[in-house]
């Protein structure tokens, strides 16, 4: 364990030592953190924090006979010193605790169909898991009051679809219903674990001060900028953040130990809390609750917001888009009025259309698997953005999405359809010598669009369309038109698909006023 280091008695940090010393501040006792997240000093902490929130924070109230649907299986920790072992535990109601953590590198052990029963007999030996999985065990041992634990690639059956498709379309309950999440936010992959020996600057220094009769205490501050959600993508120094998973599991869990690279913080509906105690409170924004969304306008600005923060984190699988926030979709869906549709909502159908993958950040392209029909955000790999405050020019005929096992909307999706009725252009796709593109009228109207993804599908389409694109009126913001683009799909009359986005400028905007109203369906 790191501890406070003195300095030299009488010591004064002149210019010269300045350097060895740079940006130290002097820091209360209160304040010290721990220095070794494994520490006895650090477990005592957690341990005040979660008595706290259970005892003194009335939103975070937790009921032993929560509504929340419990996993199937949980690891039993109580079982053996150096073994853990899977129970099933779908009927009881006992507390238990969840993982969040990074997937990659080697998986040391996994729960299939091969190994089940033997993980439920004969349990696991601790040396066949990752460090982070033991350090987990380990810690949440040392917290005491929780026998139960949580961890995907251990309590789902890995090989079984059907298993995987059910313990998904609980996620939202799994999260929500959990006693304490543990999340190993600084870890890249198993391998890092959750404890770590802290550099001793940002531990801090004891300097002895005769002249002043008291000593000072002196440290090297923790940054805390990246800590908040929207600013903690660029994956340093929490590699976690940069899961897409992992975007809903914070948001779901009602209380999170986050271990980081220097310290541990503390997380729930009521507070944010550090060791050091920079980041007290400081990042409650995020945690916004559905139920303080009381107007329509802010539960669709909400559920956009969150689209564009999940739509710049990383996933191993494609085919999980859907999947890795339908758990905040089913709880959004206690709020809303109206179907959930592949990432969309039928009682804000139109607003939500008005999705555009920014221009000068479009890195991907088209997925060569299709995963979601084209007028969804999650059909493309880029992030994408929202126009704001938009007032509907089209209406909505019909919507239909149909889910991949037949009951779980939330899930992955095997096809959707949409028909509207609103203003059309037919246009033309022109490509300059440099590769850009602008859409082009019968008026002569040449105006520049913003592609859903990488232009090589859509040049494929133009060599087999000669550029012809349809131009849908979605709405007005309070100055400009927005449209949507599509393209027609081959064999099939009056069908499209979107493929850009599109929204006017005053300078070269297209003329509606006159435009042919149809009805169309997008796939």
């Amino acid at each position: 364990m790191n501890e406070p280091r003195a300095l030299a008695k009488n010591t004064r940090l002149h210019p010269s030592s300045q350097q060895d010393h740079l940006n130290l501040l002097p820091l209360p006792r209160r304040g010290r953190i721990s220095g070794d997240l494994e520490s006895a000093k650090a477990v005592q902490w957690a341990s005040e924090k979660l008595r706290e929130c259970n005892e003194m924070h009335s939103r975070c109230l937790y009921k032993e006979d929560n509504i929340w649907r419990p996993p199937a299986r949980v690891l039993d920790l109580g079982w053996e010193e150096d073994r853990v072992r899977i129970i099933d535990f779908g009927s009881r109601n006992d507390r238990y605790a969840c993982l969040s953590h990074c997937w990659g590198g080697l998986q040391q052990c996994e729960t299939k169909h091969t190994n089940l029963e033997l993980h439920k007999t004969e349990g696991i030996s601790m040396t066949s898991l990752s460090k982070t999985f033991r350090d987990t065990i380990e810690f949440v041992r040392r917290l005491g009051g929780i026998q139960f634990l949580w961890i995907d690639s251990l309590c789902v059956i890995q090989d079984d679809v059907n298993d995987r498709n059910r313990e998904i379309a609980a996620m939202c309950d799994i999260y929500r219903g959990c006693w304490i999440c543990i999340a190993a936010t600084a870890a890249r992959d198993g391998s890092a674990g959750l404890f770590t020996q802290v550099p001793s600057e940002y531990v801090g220094y004891t300097l002895q001060n005769d002249f002043a009769g008291e000593n000072a205490f002196f440290y090297k501050p923790i940054s805390h900028h990246s800590f908040a959600l929207t600013n903690g993508m660029q994956g340093e120094p929490f590699p976690l953040f940069t899961r897409a998973w992992v975007y809903q599991e914070r948001r779901l869990a009602p209380r999170i130990f986050h271990f980081t690279s220097y310290e541990l913080v503390w997380e729930c509906s009521t507070a944010t809390k550090c060791e050091c105690g920079k980041a007290e409170n400081r990042d409650l924004l995020w945690k916004k609750t559905l139920a303080l969304r009381k107007d329509m306008d802010g539960m669709v600005d909400f559920w956009h917001d969150q689209v564009r923060e999940y739509t710049k984190l990383d996933l191993s699988r494609p085919s999980d888009k859907l999947p890795a926030i339908g758990g905040l979709a089913q709880e959004e869906s206690l709020f809303r009025n109206g179907r959930y549709l592949a990432g969309l909502w039928e009682d804000s159908l139109v607003p939500d259309l008005a999705w555009y993958a920014d221009s000068y950040e479009i890195k991907n392209a088209k997925p060569t698997t299709w995963r979601a029909p084209s007028w969804s955000w999650a059909s493309i790999s880029n992030s994408v953005h929202y126009i704001k405050s938009l007032r509907p020019a089209c209406k909505v005929v019909s919507a239909v999405c149909k889910s991949a096992d037949g009951t779980n909307i939330f899930g992955e999706v095997v096809s959707g359809a949409l028909t509207l009725s609103g203003h059309t252009v037919e246009a033309h796709i022109d490509i300059n010598a440099w590769g850009s593109m602008k859409i082009r009228t019968e008026e002569g109207v040449f105006s520049a669009i913003d592609l859903d993804y990488k232009p090589d599908e859509v040049f494929q389409h133009l060599a087999q369309n000669r550029g012809e694109v349809l131009c849908l009126l979605l709405g007005h913001t309070r100055y400009d038109p927005v449209s949507i683009i599509l393209k027609p799909v081959s064999g099939k009359p009056n069908t499209y698909e979107r493929f850009a986005s599109y929204m006017e400028e005053p300078w070269d905007r297209i003329s509606y006023e006159a435009a042919e109203i149809r009805t169309i369906t997008i796939i």
